[in-house]
């Protein structure tokens, strides 16, 4: 290998972990924002989970529900 190509090895691997970092602070925000959304009852959040839906649509909703009622809570 040439002094290049583990230079940008490296630099890969650095990028890499810091997409990590990056990805593992942003899932422990996520989570302390729904204990906070679920803790506190939001009315948005509950609103949407007791929303009824057409037949046709409903196994679409069921599946996407939680995270766009999330998402809309925001």
């Amino acid at each position: 290998m040439s002094d290049i190509s583990i230079l940008e090895a490296q630099l890969c691997l650095e990028i890499l972990f810091y997409f990590l970092l990056f990805q593992s602070v942003l899932d422990k925000i996520r989570k302390i924002i729904i204990k906070k959304l679920i803790e506190d009852g939001s009315t948005r959040l509950k609103e949407c989970l007791t929303h009824s839906t057409d037949d046709g649509q409903e196994e679409k909703v069921k599946s996407n529900k939680f995270f766009w009622c999330f998402i809309h809570s925001l």
